[in-house]
């Protein structure tokens, strides 16, 4: 091996593909061939984007994911989702509402500020927050604070709006077929 190669990698500036997920703890998603194609599910803790059509049934891709991590009683944060949330919806899931924080934010900073506050406050097991748009700068910050608060921060965009090359733990695309 290159003897710079190899001084890099001992001070941990170079990443390798081959360790990727290979060790890490998984969230079942509650859908068994997801779970296989994702070796073994959601991440435990990072940033899942899923690019959807508004509508056609991310809440019911995620939610089966929040009652896996059932151990887990801290706080799961809807921010500036595009809809009010069904409670009755929540509560039919087994989702206990006394741990469903919303938050509604006038910008699409101040949404990203939130869920990057909730995702590394350690106070959350799961952050959801739907923007159109999200720049690497902003993807790399909420990845890095849902690893600091070990939480799974899902990021929800349109689907006219695909965002490639961002730095985050998963990117799945939902469409609806008739």
């Amino acid at each position: 091996m290159n003897s710079l190669l190899h001084d890099l990698q001992k001070k941990q500036l170079v990443w390798t593909a081959a360790k990727l997920d290979q060790q890490k703890e998984r969230v079942a998603t509650g859908y068994q061939k997801l779970d296989d194609a994702l070796n073994g599910g959601f991440p435990q803790s990072g940033l899942v984007h899923i690019a959807s059509v508004l509508g056609c049934g991310e809440m019911r891709l995620v939610v089966p994911a929040l009652l896996n991590m059932h151990e887990d009683k801290r706080l799961c944060a809807f921010i500036a989702p595009p809809h009010l949330l069904n409670a009755e919806f929540l509560l039919s899931e087994g989702i206990d509402l006394e741990r469903v924080l919303i938050i509604q934010t006038s910008t699409s900073q101040e949404a990203l500020w939130s869920a990057e506050q909730c995702a590394k406050s350690g106070a959350c097991s799961a952050v959801f927050v739907w923007q159109n748009t999200l720049q690497q700068s902003q993807a790399k910050k909420l990845e890095l604070a849902a690893l600091k608060g070990q939480c799974l921060n899902f990021f929800f965009t349109s689907g006219q709006h695909q965002i490639d090359n961002l730095p985050v733990s998963l990117s799945l695309s939902m469409k609806r077929e008739s």
